[in-house]
């Protein structure tokens, strides 16, 4: 159920962003098919090559297409997001769900808290099982030894450290004869010694992820605030300004058509970038233990 919750939410983020990018490419083919007819008019009269019409007519046609794949990714994520939800992907809620997951999440607003061994160890379903695994391995040697030794007076030892150290003390053995010590008994240790290795390997493994994950958020961060904006308002003022050029001088005409192609790529990473930037912090909650917060 846990990781079903993250998978859900990252399935409305892929929804929201084949929806979005629908939409963007939408606006563009609108307002760069008013050209259209100018475009016609004038290849007509001779006024512009052949070659150089074509060319923009099919800059309008890749706008086109780039629109129609992001409908068929977006009814794709649509299917998927309600095999997961396990309802039928017609249900009115679906049409509902646009690019607002995305839209309303707030980079600058995140306060980040590492979580502590403890935290981890409580929040991570791989680390819980890792810790019962354990308990149960030194609930066994207790037992095997108790049995060889009735007066030996044991109790439980499983304590959990915050700090450098994953565990505190654990039950050792330690009688005047070692030779006393049978097969089992140093063999259920060598389980339980095991299991404490499992669980230490497992909180390193969840440290490193924990760390890594935030480390792409900040790169992902950086590329959906602020070059990925940038670029996509840089590219939006050269197609206006060579639809500008191009009012004036019918030879600008290629000039505009190379800034369609540009608008495409920019629209698309930016598009991209904002629903990567929310992956990546579900990816960091994921890695913490820490359920999303997601409104729809």
């Amino acid at each position: 159920m846990w990781s079903l919750r993250f998978e859900v939410d990252r399935a409305r983020v892929r929804l929201g962003t084949a929806k979005a990018l629908e939409s963007a490419m939408g606006a563009l083919y609108t307002e760069c098919s008013e050209m259209e007819t100018r475009i016609t008019v004038l290849a007509r009269r001779g006024w512009i090559g052949r070659g150089m019409a074509e060319g923009a007519f099919g800059a309008l046609h890749m706008v086109e297409h780039r629109q129609e794949m992001a409908q068929a990714e977006a009814a794709r994520m649509r299917e998927e997001l309600a095999l997961l939800c396990g309802i039928d992907a017609a249900h009115p809620a679906f049409d509902a769900l646009q690019g607002g997951v995305i839209d309303r999440f707030r980079a600058d607003e995140i306060e980040w808290s590492e979580p502590t061994t403890l935290e981890l160890i409580d929040r991570l379903p791989a680390l819980r099982a890792a810790k019962l695994r354990l308990a149960l391995a030194e609930a066994e040697l207790q037992r095997m030894a108790r049995e060889r030794w009735p007066s030996l007076n044991v109790g439980p030892r499983i304590v959990l450290m915050d700090g450098d150290s994953v565990l505190g003390p654990m039950f050792g053995i330690n009688v005047p004869f070692p030779g006393a010590l049978e097969g089992a008994i140093l063999a259920t240790r060598e389980d339980r010694d095991a299991a404490l290795e499992a669980l230490e390997d497992e909180v390193v493994a969840a440290r490193s992820r924990a760390e890594r994950t935030r480390r792409v958020f900040e790169s992902m961060e950086l590329l959906a605030l602020e070059h990925a904006p940038e670029m996509d308002m840089s590219m939006a003022r050269m197609l206006l300004a060579t639809q500008q050029e191009f009012l004036a001088n019918p030879e600008r005409l290629e000039r505009w058509t190379y800034a369609i192609g540009e608008r495409v790529t920019s629209l698309t990473s930016l598009v991209n970038a904002r629903a990567d930037l929310v992956l990546a912090w579900f990816d960091a909650q994921e890695a913490r233990g820490v359920a999303p917060e997601v409104q729809p």
